[in-house]
Formats: C-alpha cells, sequence, structure tokens
C-alpha cells in the first residue's frame, strides 16, 4: 500500500507505480547514484524509490531514500521517460486537425515520424492533454 504522501507525489509528477523516470537537480542536470539514472517508485513499504530497469547493481537504499526526500521537498525534478512503443503495441498520437487518434507500431516511417516530432503517448487521456503542444508542432512540420 502506497502511502499518502507518495501517492501525492506520484499524482503531483502524472507517475504511476513501476513507471521509470529520470530525476534532475535545479540546474537541469540529470542525478546519477551509483551509475544509475532511471528510477521508478515500487509499492513496497509505504513506496520506496528503486533503481530503473538495466541496472546491474541497486544503489545503496540509504542514497535512494535521501534522494526520495529530496524529491518529495521538490529539492529535485522529475522528468519522465518518454513513451516509445514497443512493436504491435497500440499508440495514440494527436493529427494536425487536433483530433486524438490511435494506431498500431508497425515500425513503418509513419510510426517514428510520429515519435520523434510530434510525440505518441499510451492512452487516450495523455494524448488529450498534449493536443495544444502537438498542434505547435505540426505547425513547425508544416513550415518545413
Amino acid at each position: 500500500m502506497i502511502s499518502k504522501y507518495i501517492k501525492q507525489f506520484m499524482y503531483d509528477n502524472n507517475l504511476s507505480v513501476d513507471e521509470e523516470f529520470f530525476i534532475k537537480n535545479m540546474d537541469g542536470n540529470r542525478v546519477v547514484i551509483s551509475f544509475v539514472d532511471r528510477y521508478k517508485i515500487a509499492d513496497i513499504d509505504g513506496g520506496i524509490l528503486i533503481a530503473g530497469a538495466g541496472a546491474k547493481d541497486n544503489p545503496p537504499a540509504m542514497l535512494l531514500e535521501a534522494a526520495l526526500i529530496d524529491l518529495l521537498r521538490e529539492n529535485y525534478i522529475v522528468e519522465k521517460k518518454p513513451f516509445c512503443p514497443s512493436f504491435g503495441e497500440r499508440y495514440y498520437y494527436v493529427a494536425p486537425t487536433g483530433a486524438v487518434m490511435n494506431s498500431r507500431f508497425n515500425g513503418v516511417a509513419e510510426d517514428f515520424l510520429l515519435y520523434k516530432y510530434i510525440g505518441v503517448y499510451k492512452n487516450e487521456e495523455a494524448a488529450t492533454k498534449h493536443i495544444s503542444q502537438c498542434l505547435k508542432l505540426w505547425e513547425e512540420v508544416k513550415k518545413k
């Protein structure tokens, strides 16, 4: 069971349990703890910060706890890891008209171009939140 403070932190940063993210300091530099730069909140003991996937060795728990406290105190900033669909996975995007569309990632040029220049999202709600941002990106694409 996630504690109310961790739940609020996750809500404020639009995170879910086990979703990877980066930590940045106030200067905008990524925080690296024992060669790890990706983290996630696990549903253990009320919610703890753990190393993300690919970490060979977990950083010491004391350093992760200190980083979590700095995150809760807003001394660090969360940077969400961008969603990248895997082959066959459904993704959502904003069309040039502003409509939220969905497609399956098949690895074709259109999939990669949308991912790189406009943005793709895991669900319709996330795409809807970014309509105005995506429309600005579409305008930039049209200019080129």
